[in-house]
């Protein structure tokens, strides 16, 4: 019988996401916040309180190595804006949003 392979994603694989990934991951990490995570959803009206967005925020990092500031969050007015900053900024070489 052979071993069955469980499939792994390499580091450059978890470091480019796109926004689709993006939203599986804060819907599987993050489940009792899933009915939030849908593109055309407005973050301010999602119910996400500060606890929640902590935990956001720690699973993008240690998804992606992105630190989102208050002000990039203030940027994105929908999840799918959310998604698509988590891209672009998951892309750029450093992956970190915050300045040093």
């Amino acid at each position: 019988m052979k071993p069955m392979l469980t499939p792994t994603l390499r580091s450059s694989d978890q470091r480019r996401p796109d926004a689709t990934a993006v939203l599986a991951l804060l819907r599987a990490r993050l489940p009792h916040l899933a009915h939030a995570f849908h593109p055309d959803a407005r973050l301010a009206d999602a119910g996400l309180d500060s606890l929640d967005f902590v935990e956001l925020f720690v699973v993008i990092d240690e998804a992606y190595g992105v630190r989102l500031t208050d002000d990039q969050l203030a940027g994105a007015a929908t999840v799918g804006e959310f998604a698509h900053l988590i891209v672009a900024l998951a892309s750029k070489p450093s992956a970190n949003g915050a300045s040093s």
